[in-house]
């Protein structure tokens, strides 16, 4: 009988030994789950800030692509305006050649008609011989 006294004796050290593993691993769990529970909430943080991102990052590029298209049209419109003012002073350099030609034109006329001018005076003082 001390015999099966001493084993159960033992038998409750060891259940209640038992008894505070199976505490301490219920705790450890405990606080295991909790450890999970508060990371799947910092990954949650951060796949939400993570989308944030990705969506600033794709406004950001597409504004980029908006500013590259403004600047291609700005290109595209300087490079119309170079055309048009080339045309532009090519039209006055030949305006300008066409004025000087008149200009020469119209000194040789005045040269011509000043020497028939000339040439009728000299006509009208023979003509003015023969009459009496």
């Amino acid at each position: 009988a001390d015999e099966v006294r001493k084993l159960a004796e033992r038998t409750a050290q060891a259940t209640v030994q038992i008894a505070g593993m199976v505490t301490a691993i219920r705790s450890e769990t405990g606080k295991a789950v909790g450890d999970v529970q508060q990371t799947v909430t910092v990954v949650n943080d951060g796949v939400l800030l993570t989308q944030q991102a990705v969506a600033t990052i794709q406004s950001i590029r597409h504004s980029m692509l908006e500013v590259v298209s403004k600047m291609s049209e700005i290109s595209h419109s300087t490079q119309e305006q170079h055309n048009a003012s080339t045309l532009i002073a090519q039209s006055s350099e030949q305006i300008n050649s066409r004025v000087l030609e008149n200009d020469s034109l119209l000194q040789q006329a005045s040269d011509t008609l000043q020497g028939l001018a000339g040439k009728a005076g000299q006509m009208n003082g023979e003509f003015a011989k023969f009459r009496l």
